[in-house]
């Protein structure tokens, strides 16, 4: 999953996104995940606690992998934001194979790689 540390503004056309499927927030995992499927093709997106979802992340927004440093940097906006009283999510999204579909998914407790952090702000 890819990693930002902005928030981005961005148009998107929600109108060509469709929901596949969810694995829904439990209190193992502390993050909710969803597959959509879009123009550019399918993705799974998760959302949830931020230790949580920073475990699953290997990459930064731009592609660069998401090294000790990366994660310092990360780790040190959020320990900001928190004493500030701001409470911290974290989303990752990762794109998927043509033609897979929620049956093709499989979702473990296990960290899961390959996904990218979108950047905070």
């Amino acid at each position: 999953m890819r990693c930002t540390t902005g928030a981005g503004t961005s148009s998107v056309q929600t109108e060509a996104i469709t929901k596949l499927a969810e694995v829904p927030f439990d209190f193992m995992r502390k993050r909710v995940t969803i597959v959509i499927d879009s123009p550019d093709g399918p993705r799974l997106i998760t959302k949830g606690a931020f230790h949580h979802v920073l475990e699953i992340c290997t990459t930064l927004d731009d592609g660069t992998p998401l090294d000790d440093a990366s994660r310092d940097a990360l780790e040190a906006r959020y320990a900001t934001w928190s004493s500030q009283g701001i409470r911290v999510l974290a989303l990752a999204t990762r794109a998927l194979a043509q033609g897979t579909t929620p049956l093709t998914i499989t979702v473990s407790s296990d960290p899961s790689k390959n996904h990218v952090v979108l950047e905070l702000e």
